[in-house]
């Protein structure tokens, strides 16, 4: 039987949310940014394709690095939570 509080539930559903949303964000926009850019660089170079994919790949490394550093604040915030007493990690729950 789950113990915790519904509202502290609906709290933590709408902080999944945020996160997925904002690691969706944080991915999308790198990308977006580095193709854009170094397709214009490649046009006043003359140089199609070489840019573009440099600016694609280092748009994803990017967006990857910074939703790694998002997720990892993400769930140390969680981890610092006091844990209601039937909420174990080990998922014996509370009553024994």
């Amino acid at each position: 039987m789950d113990r915790r509080e519904p509202s502290n539930q609906i709290g933590r559903a709408t902080s999944y949310f945020a996160l997925f949303s904002e690691i969706g964000f944080v991915l999308a926009i790198p990308i977006i940014v580095g193709v854009l850019v170094s397709e214009q660089v490649d046009r006043r170079i003359g140089s199609w394709p070489i840019f573009l994919l440099v600016g694609a790949f280092a748009g994803m490394a990017l967006g990857g690095y910074a939703s790694y550093r998002l997720i990892t604040r993400f769930l140390a915030r969680f981890e610092a939570e006091p844990r209601a007493s039937g909420d174990r990690r080990d998922g014996t729950g509370g009553s024994e």
